[in-house]
């Protein structure tokens, strides 16, 4: 839902995206051509403040939000997250990089979730189709998705 500007008040589309790095994007998309970082920086901030204010920043604080924080996960936990007819799960990255890939079901959906080191890239699928998904900080995730359940392998359990 989109808080403030001329969109506030409105429900937002998700769109999707991968991230993955550079030599796997240039891999699947041989075409693509990209804008290098200008040689000026023209952002009002001075360039060294705004990296440093990037660089940890979760990790020093967490912004408040609409709900109380959950603390299954550390907050600056990158996760893969998913939902299916309003049911929302949560897939710890650091676990995926562990087992490459799992199975799971989500609602009524049967998901396969994989990843690729090389390429540092995370594939869900339903069936042979993408299916989309958000990674993201866990902190971003329970904020949108409160009562989110969060994925443990039966084995490690």
């Amino acid at each position: 839902e989109a808080l403030i500007g001329p969109l506030k008040g409105n429900q937002l589309e998700v769109l999707g995206g991968e991230l993955m790095n550079w030599t796997g994007w240039k891999s699947q998309y041989p075409q693509t051509t990209f804008a290098p970082e200008p040689e000026t920086w023209t952002a009002p901030l001075p360039k060294a403040r705004v990296t440093a204010m990037l660089e940890g920043a979760t990790k020093r604080l967490a912004l408040p939000g609409g709900v109380p924080a959950d603390l299954r996960l550390p907050f600056d936990e990158m996760v893969i997250g998913v939902v299916v007819q309003g049911e929302a799960k949560a897939y710890p990255l650091h676990h995926l990089q562990q087992v490459k890939a799992l199975e799971d079901r989500v609602g009524n959906l049967r998901l396969t979730i994989r990843f690729d080191p090389a390429v540092d890239r995370v594939q869900v699928l339903n069936g042979t189709q993408p299916f989309p998904y958000q990674r993201t900080r866990w902190i971003g995730w329970y904020e949108f998705h409160p009562v989110t359940k969060v994925y443990q392998d039966r084995v490690t359990r």
